[in-house]
């Protein structure tokens, strides 16, 4: 599944294109609904690295539905980036359906931010939601903080109208800011405790302990990965 055509979402450097032999590629439509700079990126993906022709098979996902065996595969249709008219284009949600368990990977719609992303997800009632949460780390450098705020209470919208019992993956640029438990407790406080919505991390759903890379770039780049190791 490639979403969109930014660089930590696909694998793009020379070489890599040897991982794509052989797979069925479900990616976001790489000429309608999509910025210059992944408009070029996913021509060189697919020409440049010849991965449409390395690929078994090559399928756009943007608003269309597959049926693989058992498993049902929809994507949305594209939703910003973040916020309305942002400059970093589009991205595609995708719900996987297997035997009416509902899994819906919502990639880098920041929160949601848009409320285009939050009426798909509600509507799809997942049963587990993987979704990049709100970039509260980018206030007052990449966002303004009236969008990260919209962004925290479209979650709240959003986990109050899911099915009850549905798990809710919080991550990505969520887990990019230190002070993320602050943010957390908050949203659980919000929630509504009848519907019994589990939300976490990605780390806490797995059961491993969080180790917050992104958001200790520079240290584990400064001390060769020793604030890590004292953390063991």
């Amino acid at each position: 599944m490639i979403t969109h055509y930014h660089r930590d979402h696909y694998l793009y450097r020379k070489g890599e294109e040897i991982y794509y032999k052989d797979k069925v590629i479900f990616l976001k439509d790489p000429v309608r609904n999509i910025n210059p700079s992944q408009k070029i990126r996913s021509y060189v993906l697919l020409n440049k690295m010849n991965v449409k022709n390395l690929a078994r098979k090559v399928a756009i996902i943007d608003n269309r539905e597959y049926v693989l065996e058992n498993i049902k595969i929809t994507g949305s249709p594209p939703v910003p980036h973040g916020k309305p008219r942002t400059k970093l284009g589009y991205v595609v949600m995708i719900l996987i359906n297997i035997d009416e368990y509902r899994i819906l990977h919502a990639s880098d719609v920041q929160g949601p931010i848009s409320r285009k992303a939050l009426d798909y997800i509600v509507r799809m009632k997942p049963n587990l939601l993987i979704i990049s949460g709100p970039p509260t780390y980018m206030v007052g450098t990449k966002i303004e903080q009236k969008y990260v705020d919209k962004a925290l209470h479209n979650l709240v919208e959003i986990a109050n109208k899911l099915p009850i019992n549905s798990t809710i993956i919080l991550d990505h640029h969520f887990m990019r800011d230190r002070n993320y438990r602050v943010y957390l407790e908050k949203l659980r406080k919000n929630i509504d405790k009848d519907r019994k919505i589990k939300l976490l991390t990605a780390a806490e759903y797995m059961g491993y302990r969080i180790k917050q890379l992104e958001a200790y770039r520079r240290e584990l780049w400064e001390n060769d990965y020793a604030y890590i190791n004292e953390k063991e």
